[in-house]
């Protein structure tokens, strides 16, 4: 249990149902006009609490305490877009807030969201226009002996047409989060209803497994070896979530229709699944990937290394996105003197909001989507 939990469990014990009557008062988080957020926190019997979240930048805000056991802080102002949050009680980790229903459930934590409306809709906005679905499947994962699960978009319209084939898009979430992450935390299936009706971008099946192998990471000193677990993920993409998606939805099985793209850890097993099967995918997005990118990255490279004419003509896109340091330090990272001196094309710029999914719906929304699965000369 949480120390947040043990907080709350702790008031839920006073005398007088004190925890009952606060629940049902607590405004949290309160969005002004002006742009700043209140958060509050009903904790009597905490010594410390903290908010923290991409906005404190990696370090939480001490919160105040008033003679009511009341929490608070107010801070900004923040932009309009999804922002995530939560609360550290007495130093321990981040936890959701429980006044607020908007929750971002992770592998083993869960944290809140703060949603601040704009003057205008933003892109991540539902909008009056056609809604594609969004389906839940557990498939038989053989490479793993177990069921898995899988989240998957079908765009407006997909039952319309039963001769029509889609192109796909594989989006694996970062190293803590679920399958749930993309529609969750990247509303990746509201941002592409708005781009579809707008005809900003291709009508198409967005698959977000889970995106993992079973063997644990192992630590090396300061450096983190996945190989085993990308290895196991890598074999069960192509053996097992292909071949369910493609035959239990209208899929294209062309390799110009398949895309492969990731956050974070995602980014990594994107680029060594994309990479090292340019036979199978054409378009591939390491959406801030960060220092996931220098992973074993000569061994991803070194046949794309070896043909670069070859793999510029097999590519439809690679973007890449990270680490957050500018573009002349970007241009001096390892990853990419391998690809500048190849010659093999991409396109890039630097996180805009940090290592975060805030970076990546930008990204998917202004520069990757609208130019996937558009024609190229292959």
């Amino acid at each position: 249990m949480t120390r947040l939990a043990k907080a709350m469990l702790l008031t839920a014990l006073l005398p007088g149902g004190v925890a009952s009557a606060w629940a049902a008062e607590v405004r949290s988080p309160e969005i002004h006009g002006d742009g700043r957020v209140t958060f509050r926190l009903h904790a009597p019997l905490a010594k410390h609490v903290a908010v923290g979240g991409q906005f404190s930048k990696g370090k939480p805000l001490p919160m105040a305490r008033g003679d009511d056991g009341m929490w608070s802080l107010t801070t900004g102002p923040f932009e309009p877009d999804l922002h995530v949050y939560g609360f550290a009680v007495d130093g321990g980790k981040p936890s959701a807030d429980p006044a607020n229903p908007l929750r971002f459930e992770r592998r083993g934590s869960t944290l809140s969201f703060l949603d601040v409306p704009g003057d205008v809709p933003r892109f991540i906005d539902r909008q009056a226009v056609p809604l594609g679905q969004v389906h839940r499947h557990r498939y038989p994962a053989k490479a793993f002996g177990q069921e898995r699960t899988m989240v998957v978009y079908s765009p407006p319209g997909y039952r319309a047409d039963p001769a029509r084939r889609y192109p796909v898009l594989y989006l694996l979430q970062g190293g803590g989060d679920t399958a749930e992450a993309w529609v969750q935390a990247g509303r990746v299936h509201t941002m592409l209803d708005n781009l579809i009706a707008q005809k900003k971008a291709r009508p198409m099946i967005v698959v977000m497994p889970d995106g993992r192998g079973v063997s644990p990471y192992v630590r090396k000193g300061k450096a983190v070896d996945r190989t085993k677990n990308f290895d196991e993920f890598e074999a069960s993409m192509l053996r097992d979530v292909v071949p369910f998606v493609e035959k239990n939805y209208r899929a294209s099985a062309r390799r110009e229709d398949r895309a492969v793209a990731g956050f974070s850890v995602g980014a990594a097993l994107a680029r060594r699944i994309g990479l090292r099967h340019l036979d199978r995918f054409a378009w591939v997005g390491l959406l801030s990937g960060g220092t996931r990118l220098a992973e074993g990255f000569e061994t991803t490279l070194k046949p794309r290394l070896a043909k670069p004419e070859e793999t510029n003509k097999q590519l439809g896109l690679l973007w890449i996105s990270g680490p957050p340091r500018g573009a002349a330090k970007n241009a001096a990272h390892p990853f990419f003197v391998k690809l500048n001196q190849a010659g093999i094309r991409y396109e890039s710029r630097p996180d805009r909001f940090g290592h975060s999914y805030r970076t990546c719906r930008h990204i998917l929304h202004h520069d990757f989507l609208p130019q996937l699965f558009q024609k190229k000369n292959w």
